[in-house]
């Protein structure tokens, strides 16, 4: 008990969640001197939201059971200020097993927990700049694809109301559509009454894909 005392923060509870004691080091993280917690409810150290949660009674109850309570605890010095403690709850019981006070042992992880939150803030940022990366690279791929598209179905006006397309590469049911799509607004823009299309340009046209273009031809 000595060693711990020398080395962990220490407090101690009454049923109630009346504190009994505290030792240096606690009273030293929470910046209280030892009079102005003896006699006061854990709630001092707690949120008010958190005080009045659902979780922090069912917490309570769970000690008042015997279960003991472990984990990582935001609590709140004297002047306000969040601390974050590595902590276990240990209930005492005496023979028939009812609580007779419970005893908490700790560690200030403050400056761990802080540092860990200014990483995860440098990872997010960094995060959110490679996302704007990869939206950036995604936009210039889709232009530069509209683009190729465009070149590769140049539809042209040869002589007064003729229009040429000739086709080069591959030529599937997608670009069929595109194709069409571009013919009918050309001959839309220019009245024209005769299409030329030029497929020598193109190695391959399945059958579905001839089908689709005498169809709409």
């Amino acid at each position: 008990m000595a060693a711990i005392e020398n080395s962990m923060a220490v407090i101690e509870f009454a049923p109630d969640s009346t504190i009994l004691r505290a030792n240096p080091i606690f009273l030293e993280v929470m910046g209280y001197d030892e009079h102005e917690v003896v006699g006061k409810l854990h709630r001092i150290f707690v949120e008010k939201d958190e005080v009045l949660s659902t979780t922090y009674k069912q917490f309570w109850m769970s000690l008042s059971r015997g279960e003991r309570q472990r984990g990582q605890f935001k609590r709140i010095t004297k002047s306000g200020d969040p601390v974050w403690l590595e902590a276990s709850y240990n209930p005492i019981l005496d023979a028939g097993g009812k609580l007779l006070r419970v005893v908490k042992f700790a560690y200030d992880i403050t400056a761990q927990f802080n540092q860990a939150v200014a990483l995860m803030g440098v990872k997010t940022a960094e995060l959110e700049a490679a996302l704007e990366e990869a939206k950036e690279a995604e936009r210039v791929r889709l232009e530069l694809d509209r683009t190729l598209q465009e070149m590769s179905t140049p539809v042209t006006p040869i002589w007064d109301e003729i229009l040429l397309l000739p086709l080069v590469g591959i030529v599937d049911s997608t670009r069929t559509d595109d194709v069409m799509r571009k013919t009918l607004d050309r001959i839309s823009q220019t009245s024209s009454k005769m299409f030329i299309l030029d497929i020598s340009g193109v190695p391959t046209v399945d059958t579905a894909v001839a089908n689709q273009l005498i169809k709409n031809h």
